[in-house]
């Protein structure tokens, strides 16, 4: 036996445990950026309810939009809400446009991957000397 192997593990197992073990990692890593960009977005300074109605409206109306956005629920059911709806792809509205983030995400896409393309071959070869 080699000193690599682990006893009793068939070999077929590594790469499915390998594989196994970068999916909860990729996993875990998705929930951990999901709850910093939740909670970034409660600490905002940006109230989102006065955004949507306005700073002329009247109290019942913002209560109502509060209760629209679902912020007079528990931080936790919030949470889950925001978990739900980032799942089933809803990014929810950016408060710079007024546009659904997706949309805003699509639209940029493919500059950024330009600039990422042209960037990488400098990122990987500039430590070695190359430029």
């Amino acid at each position: 036996m080699q000193a690599d192997e682990t006893p009793g593990a068939r070999p077929f197992l590594r790469p499915v445990l390998r594989v196994l073990r970068w999916l909860v990692s990729l996993a875990l890593t998705l929930l951990g950026l999901i709850v910093v960009t939740f909670i970034l977005t409660r600490l905002s300074a940006v109230d989102p309810a006065l955004q949507q109605v306005g700073d002329h409206a009247s109290q019942s109306s913002y209560e109502d939009a509060r209760g629209d956005l679902g912020l007079d629920q528990p931080l936790a059911l919030q949470f889950l809400r925001y978990l739900g709806h980032v799942l089933q792809g809803d990014l929810g509205t950016a408060t710079s446009t007024g546009q659904p983030v997706r949309a805003d995400i699509l639209r940029t896409f493919t500059a950024t991957l330009e600039l990422a393309t042209i960037a990488a071959p400098t990122v990987f070869t500039a430590p070695c000397g190359f430029t």
